[in-house]
C-alpha cells in the first residue's frame, strides 16, 4: 500500500526547531523517566508496551516482544539513539504535542516525522497505523495506512503561517483502532523553515594551493519563493558551532591562502527581519575549502618495528629526510620529515569485564582500568571501535578483540570473552484443564526469584502487580500468559492453553405422576451445578405441538417451579409429551435439551 501524496519541502530547510524531536540517546535500553510527551497515552518501562501505552527505547529487540513485531533500532546512526514505540489504544489519542512560539508570519514550514509499522510483513489481518498531523488542534494531513513494509517512512506536509501568526501548536494523533495491530514507532520529528534550494556549487571539497589564487563562492538560489532574499555568509574553522558572519552579497571571496581547512555556508530568508530569527531562515549546504601547504615539516615518532611511509619510501630508523611531493590537486610541496624511533616497551593493561544482566541484553561492558609500559596517550579499540574514555558499553555476549596502540604506534592485542548469565525461565503452574466455575491460582515456577509479574488471558490483562497467589475465574478456553521479571530486571515468558470444560450435570425425568401425593408431582429439569445461571426457557408440548406449559427465566435452585400436569387448570390426559429446555451458563453459553416425558395418573 502506497502512502498518500504529501507536500514535503523540495528546497533547503532551516535548523530543526524541535531539538528533542529525535528523542535523544542514552545508555539505558529503555528511558526510565516518563517524558510526558503523549497526552493520550500511558508511559511504561515494561516491554512490550500494552494497549494504550508507549515507551522510549533504543531497540525493540526484547525477549518479551510480541512475535508479530519486527526487531529494529532507532532511525539514526547513533547506536544509543532513542525512538518512540507505541501500542495504540482502542480509541484515537495524541502521540505527541508541542507548541512553538516566536515564528515568522507568511513563512513556509515543514512538519514531518519518520514512522514505521511495527508489524512484520508475513503477519495477516492486522490493523494498519494511521496518523494525523494537526495544526492548532485541526487535522491538516493524514498518512493513511502505514504499510507493513519493515521500512521507515518519512511523512509530513508544508504549510504557510498566516499574517500575524507567530505561534502554532503541532500534534500527532492516532486514528486507527487498537487491539489487533496498529503498532508503530516514531522518530526524528521535525519542524523547520522551508524555502528555495540554497546551494554553494559544486557541492565538493575545493582544493587550492597555498601560492594559488583567491576563490569565488557563489550563492545559488534555485526557486522563486523569495522575491528579494536576504542572505548572510558565514565561515567556520571547524564546520560545527564556531560560525562567524561575513558579507551579504551573493558572491563571497575566499582570500585566505594560508594552509588549512575552511568551511563556508550562508543563511537565507525572505527578508532581513526573518534572517535574524533562527526559526525563520534556511541553511545552505556547507562548502569546504582545503588550502594545500607549500612548505611544511613533519615531526613524528614511531615505535620500533613500525614502518613510516614517506612519499614512495619507507623508513624504520631515526633520521631527517627531505622530499618534494606533488599532490593530486596539482600543488608542489617541499616536505621535511624528522623521524624518531622509540623502543617497544610491551604495553600491558588491567581490564574489568561486566557480563550481560540478562540473556541477549546489550548491557555488558569492558573497562580498561589502567595501561602501563607504553607511551601515552593511548588509542583503545574494541573490534575496531574506538573509545575516548577506555570503556565500552552496550555490549552483548561474544568474543571481542581489544587493541591498545600508544602514541608512537606500539601495539598490544588480546581477546576478551563476554558470556550470558543463565537463562531466566518461568513456567506457569496452573492445571491445563479445569471445570467451568473453578478458579485457578496465578502462580509460576522460575529458575530465579520472581520480582514482579503480569498475567494475561487471551491478550487481556488480568493482573499487573503482586500477582503470585491471586485467583482468577476463566469462563472459556484460552491462552494464559505470564511475563515475569527477576531482581536484575530480566524478563521471561510462558504461555499455556487453559481448557475450560463447561459440560454440566442435568437430570430430566422421563415419567412423572401428578397425583398430589407429594412425590414426583412436578415435572422440571434438576441441576445442582452452580455454573448454571438460569433456566432461560422450559416448555412442554402435546403430541399435536401445542404448548401445554411454559416458564421463562427460572432459577436453577427454585424447587417450586415446574409443570403440575394441568392445562388451563384442568388435569392433562395421561400420555407422552415433548419438552424443550434452554439453560444459560455463567459463561453465557446456552445449553439446549429436549426429549419425551410420560404423564401417568
Amino acid at each position: 500500500m502506497d502512502l498518500p501524496a504529501q507536500t514535503l519541502c523540495t528546497g533547503n530547510l532551516g535548523d530543526n526547531i524541535f531539538t528533542d524531536g529525535d528523542f535523544g540517546s542514552g545508555t539505558d535500553k529503555i528511558l526510565q523517566k516518563d517524558p510526558k510527551i503523549a497526552p493520550g497515552y500511558t508511559y511504561t518501562t515494561f516491554v512490550p508496551p500494552p494497549d494504550g501505552s508507549y515507551t522510549i527505547a533504543s531497540t525493540s529487540d526484547w525477549i518479551t516482544a510480541y512475535p508479530t513485531w519486527i526487531r529494529i533500532k532507532d532511525h539514526s546512526s547513533d547506536p544509543n539513539g532513542y525512538m518512540m514505540i507505541i501500542n495504540a489504544s482502542l480509541s484515537p489519542g495524541l502521540f505527541y504535542e508541542q507548541t512553538v512560539n516566536d515564528l515568522c508570519d507568511n513563512t513556509l514550514y515543514e512538519f514531518s516525522a519518520d514512522i514505521i509499522n511495527m508489524v512484520s510483513i508475513p503477519t495477516l489481518n492486522h490493523i494498519l497505523p494511521n496518523v494525523s498531523f494537526l495544526l492548532d488542534d485541526k487535522v491538516v494531513f493524514n498518512t493513511g495506512g502505514i504499510p507493513q513494509s519493515e521500512h521507515w517512512n518519512n511523512v509530513g506536509f508544508t504549510f504557510v503561517t498566516q499574517p500575524g501568526q507567530t505561534s502554532v501548536k503541532l500534534s500527532l494523533r492516532n486514528n486507527a483502532p487498537g487491539g489487533n495491530g496498529n503498532d508503530l514507532a516514531i522518530d526524528n520529528i521535525s519542524f523547520r523553515a522551508c524555502g528555495p534550494k540554497a546551494l554553494i556549487l559544486p557541492n565538493t571539497v575545493a582544493n587550492i594551493c597555498e601560492d594559488g589564487n583567491a576563490l569565488d563562492l557563489h550563492a545559488t538560489i534555485d526557486g522563486k519563493q523569495f522575491p528579494n532574499p536576504a542572505l548572510q555568509w558565514q565561515m567556520s574553522k571547524t564546520g560545527t558551532g564556531d560560525w562567524v558572519d561575513l558579507g551579504k552579497d551573493t558572491i563571497q571571496k575566499h582570500t585566505i591562502l594560508k594552509s588549512g581547512i575552511y568551511y563556508y555556508r550562508y543563511l537565507l530568508a525572505v527578508s532581513e527581519t526573518n534572517l535574524k530569527n533562527a526559526k525563520c531562515r534556511l541553511v545552505s549546504n556547507i562548502k569546504i575549502i582545503h588550502v594545500q601547504a607549500k612548505f611544511y615539516t613533519i615531526e613524528d615518532t614511531i615505535c620500533q618495528g613500525v614502518e613510516y611511509t614517506f612519499g614512495k619510501r619507507k623508513f624504520t630508523q631515526t633520521g631527517t629526510y627531505v622530499d618534494s611531493l606533488h599532490s593530486r590537486f596539482g600543488c608542489d610541496s617541499i616536505v621535511t620529515l624528522k623521524l624518531v624511533v622509540q623502543p617497544d616497551l610491551k604495553i600491558t593493561s588491567q581490564n574489568t569485564v561486566v557480563h550481560p544482566t540478562c540473556v541477549g541484553y546489550h548491557d555488558a561492558s569492558i573497562f580498561v582500568k589502567s595501561i602501563t609500559q607504553g607511551y601515552a596517550p593511548y588509542t583503545v579499540t574494541l573490534n575496531s571501535k574506538i573509545t575516548n574514555n577506555n570503556s565500552f558499553t552496550q555490549l552483548t555476549r561474544g568474543s571481542y578483540s581489544l587493541k591498545i596502540v600508544d602514541h608512537y604506534g606500539c601495539t598490544s592485542s588480546q581477546t576478551i570473552l563476554i558470556n550470558d548469565p543463565p537463562l531466566y525461565k518461568v513456567k506457569i503452574d496452573s492445571l491445563p484443564t479445569i471445570k467451568l466455575g473453578e478458579q485457578i491460582t496465578l502462580h509460576s515456577s522460575s529458575s530465579q526469584a520472581i520480582n514482579s509479574s503480569q498475567y494475561y488471558f487471551e491478550n487481556n490483562t488480568i493482573c499487573n502487580q503482586q500477582c503470585e497467589g491471586k485467583s482468577y475465574l476463566p469462563f472459556h478456553t484460552g491462552r494464559l500468559t505470564v511475563l515475569a521479571k527477576n531482581d536484575q530486571g530480566c524478563s521471561a515468558r510462558d504461555s499455556i492453553l487453559l481448557t475450560v470444560n463447561d459440560e454440566i450435570a442435568i437430570y430430566i425425568p422421563n415419567i412423572f405422576t401428578p397425583n398430589g401425593d407429594g412425590k414426583n408431582d412436578l415435572f422440571r429439569p434438576f441441576t445442582t451445578d452452580l455454573v448454571v445461571r438460569e433456566i432461560a426457557s422450559f416448555r412442554v408440548f402435546n403430541r399435536y405441538g401445542g404448548v401445554v406449559y411454559e416458564a421463562l427465566h427460572i432459577s436453577p435452585q427454585d424447587a417450586t417451579s415446574g409443570w403440575d400436569g394441568t392445562v388451563d387448570a384442568k388435569q392433562a390426559n395421561s400420555g407422552v409429551y415433548v419438552y424443550q429446555v434452554e439453560l444459560v451458563l455463567i459463561n453465557d453459553r446456552v445449553v439446549k435439551k429436549k426429549g419425551d416425558i410420560v404423564l401417568i395418573r
